[in-house]
């Protein structure tokens, strides 16, 4: 269990005691029959999508805001931080812990997605300051 000693905010208390509940009511007493019939509960993560807990953060939107002004009319995510998203999956695992993996790796896709289009961008701008920025540096 996550201590308040670790200097969560109440709304990180709240969203672990959310998820805690939920997993305690609506998962754990599924979980084994799951694991035993090799069962993925698409339910559990719909309600779960629909609580809040997949799709964490919104890097991709704000991302699209800054560089072309597209906005999304319907966000998604909640824009948690990943000390929330701790929270949240380490409530979860206390039922089901492939349940959760899952989600946290839903979870992690954008984070990673956001960090191969940086990298991306990087590379774009080094080949333009190679070319048109420094074009007779030695490199």
């Amino acid at each position: 269990m996550i201590l308040a000693e670790l200097g969560l905010t109440d709304d990180q208390k709240e969203m672990y005691r959310v998820a805690r509940t939920f997993a305690t009511q609506e998962m754990l007493p599924h979980a084994p029959e799951w694991d035993r019939t090799e069962t993925f509960p698409t339910e559990v993560l719909r309600t779960l999508a629909e609580m809040g807990f997949a799709g964490t953060c919104r890097v991709f939107q704000w991302l699209l805001i800054l560089l072309i002004g597209l906005y999304v009319k319907e966000p998604y995510g909640t824009g948690a931080s990943r000390v929330d998203a701790a929270a949240i999956f380490e409530a979860l695992s206390t039922a089901c812990v492939s349940t959760t993996a899952y989600l946290s790796i839903h979870n992690m896709y954008e984070f990673e997605m956001f960090s191969i289009f940086l990298l991306l961008l990087l590379s774009i701008w080094c080949s333009f300051e190679r070319q048109f920025v420094f074009p007779n540096r030695k490199h």
